[in-house]
């Protein structure tokens, strides 16, 4: 189980399938492609499938339901979340607050503990 190709755990499930070269395995058995990570995750955590590719974020909230296999980084898309504040946004001291928030040591070890990579350097 993948999602589609469309959306963001779709496109990041094939880049990891090109790079360690079993595509064409994976996709030929696939049953379906679904909308989004959690309709993947639900779909194996109620034994609907027997596997399916998630976000390790997600999978932790599904603790003792699935097993979970890691895979080797150098698979892995390079992926990097960015955040902003809006040029229009009403409350820009708040905004650069919590944007700041989020880069302190402090932050960045709470968003570790829930799967998130280490920030990227600058």
């Amino acid at each position: 189980m993948v999602g589609d190709p469309s959306v963001p755990v779709g496109s990041y499930t094939r880049t990891v399938l090109k790079n360690l070269g079993i595509t064409d395995a994976v996709l030929r058995n696939l049953v379906s492609n679904e909308t989004d990570v959690r309709s993947v995750l639900a779909k194996v955590a109620l034994g609907e499938a027997d596997a399916g590719f998630v976000y390790v974020t997600d999978a932790k909230t599904v603790k003792g339901k699935i097993g979970v296999i890691a895979i080797r980084a150098s698979a892995q898309p390079q992926v990097v979340y960015e955040a902003a504040v809006v040029k229009s946004s009403k409350s820009k001291k708040a905004d650069y607050a919590f944007l700041t928030q989020l880069i302190r040591p402090r932050d960045q070890k709470i968003l570790e503990s829930y799967g998130f990579g280490p920030r990227p350097k600058p």
